[in-house]
């Protein structure tokens, strides 16, 4: 039974409001002695002419006596306060209707890009990239689970000043070294390298300056060079993805939008959307509050603007895209908006979309590659999983060290994507790695602690095995605690609808938090083993329901769960 629906079909059948008004303006409220569900009646003070508050009494004791009339099953009282109409469930109809129902989208045929994470080849990925790398990743699996069609992107800045600095150094100081296993960390370290010699250096920048030109005039021998460091860098990538288990559809690179971009950019010119300005070509946004827009330098060399415009018209035209989305930290919010604008310009109206979101810093201030200042993410995860297995040693000395690591790098990717997207996507995050790995705190760790404690609490239980719906008995789970834990699985499908639409994994995150929370509220104050068979099967059912809300909405943030810990 959909009580929302009923209860929408009851109010109509008083009212002079379709099921679909109703069912929108219906409302849980703030706490559970009020009841299980709220009508406010102000939006019929109008269409009936009268008070709210006398509408609301007289709606009140209609429904009364159809209560007592036996015609209502489903409902146990209704009461008004204020001008709300309040109502209680019969409380074997409320968890039931909660505990047998699971989250139902319907597909949409509508086919959304997102793209997201784009690293830089030659840099070091460090801690700061997580965050576009889970976000990305955590909006595709909500919108695919609420019914789009997903073509994950990734778009690799392969192109550019940092790879010449990179190149650069690695030709003037390491043309003789050994190149290590680990190719695209080491490729890394000498792009920091290069960063604090120009900065020590100035005469460097011209050096540097030497080989962006001979790159981007495609000269073979720096061509080739470029093409062998490029491959380390995308190889350490995938590697780093295939560990947080995220993939791609498709990836595309900055360097092959050059060619598309200046093309697109003396087209704006010819069609007089552009101009001329000292031999470079710019667009003129100062009505749209953008500033101006450089499309192309007067040497003829292309822009990070001028590809994204590239890239947009392939991504519609190569893929039958509907949606374009963008996850772009908010540093680049007036390069998009000029994207954007652009685009409409040329008469491209697409539907695109900038999710942006704020920057990673430590303790020490803001990450920056050519400081040296970062977490590099496989030397962090490597730290954090070997403090994880030395904790775990402790409290399980039977396990043995392949299920230590395996579980301890569960807990470890737990830490790092709870972290990164507990966070609404416009506030700042600070990487706190010890406060990240905290049992007791608001971490991933301490989620999938209360999973394996829920599995703890049923393996205990001598009729686990028994708790099918046939068999349990709903109208036993009445107690405060138990309505509590209900309401709060109830917003289930409302909150994953939210997330998905506003693009705000964090919505989810703080959900599975709470819902943590109150489970172990739950069993502290609740004894669910005991003798009581038939109350125990209902309880073991109720926090069964909770864990498996736990698992799929930390699904949704690309985090696995544990069955013990």
């Amino acid at each position: 039974m959909d009580i929302k629906k009923e209860l929408s079909k009851l109010l109509s059948a008083h009212t002079k409001l379709e099921e679909e008004q109703i069912n929108n303006l219906l409302e849980i409220p703030p706490n559970t002695e009020m009841g299980d569900y709220a009508f406010p009646c102000f939006s019929l003070s109008k269409i009936l002419r009268k008070p709210p508050v006398v509408i609301a009494i007289e709606l009140k004791d209609i429904i009364s006596n159809e209560i007592k009339e036996g015609t209502i099953p489903f409902l146990k009282e209704v009461n008004v306060i204020n001008a709300y109409l309040n109502f209680k469930i019969n409380s074997e109809t409320y968890a039931q209707n909660i505990l047998l129902k699971k989250p139902t989208f319907t597909k949409k045929n509508l086919n959304v890009m997102v793209e997201f994470s784009q690293p830089n080849t030659h840099k070091e990925f460090h801690v700061g990239h997580l965050r576009n790398a889970c976000l990305g990743d955590s909006i595709s699996r909500l919108m695919n689970f609420t019914g789009y069609t997903i073509i994950r992107a990734n778009y690799i800045g392969d192109i550019g000043t940092h790879v010449a600095k990179a190149l650069w150094c690695l030709e003037k100081f390491h043309k003789n070294d050994e190149v290590p296993d680990n190719k695209g960390k080491y490729l890394g370290k000498i792009y920091v390298e290069a960063s604090m010699k120009i900065e020590e250096n100035e005469l460097y920048a011209k050096e540097v300056s030497e080989v962006l030109q001979k790159l981007e005039s495609r000269e073979s021998e720096v061509v080739a060079l470029w093409e062998k460091t490029k491959l380390w860098s995308i190889d350490e990538f995938k590697n780093i993805y295939r560990d947080l288990d995220i993939h791609f559809d498709t990836w595309f690179y900055e360097s092959e939008e050059d060619i598309e971009g200046n093309r697109i950019a003396h087209e704006l010119l010819n069609d007089k959307i552009a101009e001329l300005s000292d031999g470079a070509i710019i667009v003129n946004l100062e009505k749209k509050n953008q500033g101006v827009a450089l499309v192309l330098k007067s040497d003829g060399t292309t822009l990070y603007l001028t590809k994204d415009l590239s890239l947009a018209r392939k991504k519609f035209h190569n893929y039958d895209i509907d949606k374009s989305i963008y996850v772009i930290d908010s540093r680049q919010s007036l390069h998009m908006s000029q994207v954007f604008s652009i685009l409409e310009l040329m008469g491209f109206n697409k539907d695109m979309i900038h999710v942006s979101y704020e920057f990673v810093s430590t303790k020490q201030g803001p990450i920056a590659s050519r400081k040296g200042n970062v977490y590099l993410y496989e030397d962090l995860k490597k730290r954090m999983v070997s403090k994880i297995i030395e904790e775990t040693k402790k409290r399980h000395t039977d396990w043995d060290e392949e299920k230590l690591l395996s579980n301890s790098k569960i807990m470890a990717d737990s830490a790092l994507k709870f972290g990164m997207l507990k966070i609404d996507n416009n506030k700042e995050i600070v990487f706190d790695e010890e406060e990240w790995l905290d049992l007791e705190g608001e971490t991933g760790p301490y989620i999938l602690y209360a999973c394996a404690r829920i599995n703890s609490i049923i393996s205990k239980a001598k009729e686990q095995n028994e708790h099918v719906s046939q068999r349990i008995n709903f109208s036993l789970l009445e107690t405060k605690e138990d309505i509590e834990l209900l309401r709060l699985l109830e917003k289930e499908e409302q909150l994953i609808d939210e997330s998905a639409n506003n693009c705000k994994p964090s919505i989810i995150g703080r959900y599975a938090l709470e819902i943590a929370q109150k489970v172990n509220e739950y069993y502290h104050k609740n004894q669910i083993i005991q003798s009581d068979h038939d109350l125990m099967k209902a309880r073991l059912f109720l926090v069964s329901r909770a864990q498996e809300t736990i698992k799929r909405t930390l699904g949704l943030l690309g985090i696995k769960t544990l069955e013990e810990m």
